[in-house]
């Protein structure tokens, strides 16, 4: 990603974006239960932290990503986050 000097209501806007959405998995990385909670709608598995295609109509515990997986990946997002930033 290019920064361009020109749009700053741009990428105060990504960032304001970026914050909320790491905010908001902040929880689900520091306790596993608030991880399996946030993928669960009543009775259902959602597909948002799924593996692989999502092609199937159902989702089962499975198909989510285990918790250390899910903090590995939320750790790789915020190393690149941050290499962007540096640029």
């Amino acid at each position: 990603m290019h920064l361009d000097q020109e749009h700053p209501l741009r990428f105060f806007s990504l960032g304001r974006f970026l914050h909320g959405i790491l905010r908001d998995l902040m929880p689900w990385h520091k306790e596993e239960s608030k991880y399996i909670q946030g993928n669960k709608d009543k009775n259902r598995w959602l597909s948002g932290f799924t593996r692989g295609r999502r092609e199937k109509k159902v989702v089962n515990q499975e198909d989510i990503y285990e918790w250390e997986k899910f903090k590995g990946l939320l750790r790789k997002w915020h190393m690149k986050l941050s290499g962007v930033c540096d640029n």
